[in-house]
């Protein structure tokens, strides 16, 4: 399993293809990651981050997100959020229903 935060995954031949087909889901993906990282970036962007991440999931088919290589990054993060802020359950169920496979 991938631990919170691990930038592994965002980066190689396979980050680079999907950044450059899906540029804003890999900086919202991304935006996971170091949010994940890091309680300074957590508190700063994690709203944001999780906007982010709803706007761009909406045009990406399921497919796609379930083999998307920040998939793990994404999902750590959604757990987080909703462990953290249990009113915006409906809104994290709308994002992990994305990826899941």
């Amino acid at each position: 399993s991938t631990a919170p935060g691990d930038v592994a995954e965002l980066a190689g031949p396979r980050w680079e293809a999907f950044a450059a087909l899906r540029p804003e889901l890999a900086a919202a993906s991304q935006a996971c990651a170091e949010a994940l990282a890091s309680p300074v970036a957590w508190h700063n962007s994690a709203e944001g981050t999780l906007c982010r991440l709803r706007r761009s999931v909406r045009h990406v088919p399921r497919e796609d997100l379930v083999e998307a290589p920040c998939r793990d990054q994404v999902v750590l993060f959604c757990q987080r959020f909703e462990s953290m802020r249990p009113a915006a359950r409906n809104q994290i169920s709308e994002v992990r229903r994305c990826y899941a496979g």
